[in-house]
């Protein structure tokens, strides 16, 4: 899973992730897609860093468990959960 897919699985939809991070839900699915699909504007489901902060805070803000390793990496060995 991509850092992308990461963010819209853990906030629920693209929607909710362009909210997140403070931008428009395009944005989200630009970072979605990749260089092949969109040779301009496709991100390879890379997150730029200036938004990491923000989601990060907006997650925890929420009661979701994000972290840095899953901005980076996406990081598919670790289920995005819940904090109670």
């Amino acid at each position: 899973m991509s850092p992308a897919e990461c963010i819209v699985e853990t906030f629920g939809d693209g929607a909710k992730a362009a909210r997140a991070a403070g931008v428009d839900r395009s944005r989200v699915c630009r970072w979605r897609k990749s260089r092949e699909e969109d040779r301009r504007n496709g991100r390879d489901g890379m997150i730029p860093e200036r938004y990491w902060q923000r989601l990060i805070a907006e997650a925890a803000s929420r009661g979701l468990h994000l972290t840095i390793e899953h901005l980076r990496s996406g990081n598919p060995s670790r289920r995005v959960v819940r904090m109670r």
